[in-house]
């Protein structure tokens, strides 16, 4: 067990993956790609003044864990699954 956790701490890993709801406060990453399990919100009927439909509000848990994943990168952030974001349009 003591071998599997300094291993876990090396920094010679090449790539770490880890889950967003495991991530240690401070922790942080020289590269960070977001996940695909981030999906953007259901659109409600509304719309805005392009037409485009209006989505729902982003929940506030998933809202902090998303900002806690994004966080974790010191240099280079890839938005994989949260790549929606650039284009949600609150109205």
């Amino acid at each position: 067990m003591a071998a599997a956790m300094a291993w876990r701490g090396s920094s010679a890993c090449a790539v770490t993956r880890d889950r967003s709801h495991r991530c240690s406060k401070g922790r942080e990453w020289s590269t960070v790609q977001i996940g695909d399990d981030f999906p953007p919100p259901k659109d409600t009927d509304q719309h805005d003044e392009q037409g485009r439909p209006i989505p729902e509000p982003v929940n506030d848990t998933d809202a902090r864990l998303a900002y806690v994943a994004v966080t974790r990168a010191r240099h280079r952030l890839d938005l994989g699954g949260l790549s929606w974001i650039n284009t949600y349009s609150t109205g």
